[in-house]
């Protein structure tokens, strides 16, 4: 009885807790546009969150809304600051007193907070633009990448800002950046010259749809850094014309890899026919890098590619591979969904082959798991 009246005291305290929540939920949601301004200067953090939110929910773009989302972008809880910065985006135009504010978000060390602003400028337009030319000489990289992509979002209107975007893009690509050994190769640092390349390349593109051949010329450049630049802004193109799709399929072929990896991921995702997809796809993975084989089986998940016949081909190039490139292939086999009903035998010569030295091979755990796989493979 005892134990009956403890679960019965326990239930009624957590539906209490739910209605007391509830009611809460319901308080902010019933209080009007001034409760709710009241509320975003609150103590508590929590309280400022839920007020904040509920204001950009509403949409309304009155002064003093505009004028609370301004206080809210400058508070000290990056929620708060974050949720400001959404309202101030979707007020587009009607925020055009938060131009200056903006500006201050765009040097934050947070990049989500220099993303919001920058989508704020980007949204409130023409206005914008000559603000964020004028800062641009003294800005930081973090800042000019931020002004890149409010432009971008601006496309035509932001006209003016050409003439220091062709120059971000051709004194960038002169300079090496930093790079790092990765997991997945060499990279470039994000803040570095190279990424602020790439954005103004893709905001050239978007302000005017001719500045592509611009792309084109920096893809065709012997400095990797060039190229690099050239081939992921090509790659970011909105419906790309069928000559990017050509420009992007020779860079498969490059001799840099993380250029061969941006063009596979996005082309496998492009309208090109299946059967060219899986081609270059098949090609990628039996590549000498191990980075671009890995890039080749994202790729192929995200598109969601593969039929019988690509399996089987796949399969046949168990024969031959080493161990390397028969783990990417198996890799890619157990993404392909009729691959389970085909190739075995050569899964299992291959499983066999490097089986006898597996105490000689360094990736013995992860080797193991796949010998797992080509055994559940066998089980259809």
């Amino acid at each position: 009885m005892s134990y009956q009246r403890t679960v019965l005291v326990s239930y009624t305290l957590c539906l209490l807790a739910l209605l007391v929540n509830s009611a809460i939920a319901q308080t902010v949601a019933e209080k009007s546009i001034d409760q709710l301004i009241a509320q975003s200067s609150a103590a508590e953090a929590n309280d400022r969150r839920d007020a904040v939110y509920e204001l950009v929910k509403r949409g309304d773009t009155s002064r003093a809304v505009i004028d609370a989302l301004l206080v809210a972008s400058n508070d000290k809880d990056v929620q708060v600051r974050i949720q400001g910065l959404t309202g101030l985006a979707r007020a587009g135009s009607a925020a055009e007193s938060a131009v200056d504010t903006l500006m201050q978000r765009m040097e934050e060390r947070d990049s989500q907070v220099r993303l919001r602003a920058a989508d704020a400028l980007g949204k409130i337009g023409h206005v914008a633009v000559e603000p964020l030319l004028q800062k641009w000489p003294q800005g930081s990289i973090g800042f000019k990448i931020a002004a890149c992509q409010a432009f971008e979002t601006m496309g035509p209107v932001a006209k003016p800002a050409v003439p220091i975007l062709m120059q971000a893009v051709e004194s960038s690509t002169s300079e090496h950046g930093t790079e790092t050994e990765g997991r997945r190769g060499r990279q470039t640092d994000a803040k570095g010259p190279s990424s602020l390349a790439g954005s103004a390349a893709r905001a050239l593109t978007a302000i005017e749809p001719e500045n592509v051949d611009l792309l084109f010329m920096l893809a065709d450049q012997q400095p990797i850094e060039a190229r690099r630049v050239g081939i992921s802004a090509l790659a970011a193109v909105s419906n790309p014309a069928p000559q990017v799709t050509e420009r992007l399929k020779l860079a498969t072929k490059d001799a840099e890899p993380q250029i061969r990896e941006v063009s596979l991921i996005v082309l496998a995702k492009s309208n090109l026919p299946t059967e060219e997809k899986e081609g270059l796809l098949e090609t990628a993975l039996l590549d000498s890098e191990a980075s671009v084989r890995s890039a080749a089986n994202i790729a192929l998940r995200r598109a969601r590619l593969g039929g019988r016949d690509f399996a089987e081909r796949l399969a046949v190039r168990l024969e031959n591979a080493d161990l390397p490139t028969a783990i990417s292939v198996l890799e890619a086999l157990s993404a392909v969904e009729s691959s389970s009903r085909v190739g075995l035998e050569r899964i299992v010569d291959c499983v066999q082959r490097f089986g006898i030295a597996e105490s000689t091979i360094d990736s013995e755990v992860r080797w193991r798991a796949w010998t797992r796989l080509a055994k559940r493979l066998l089980m259809f």
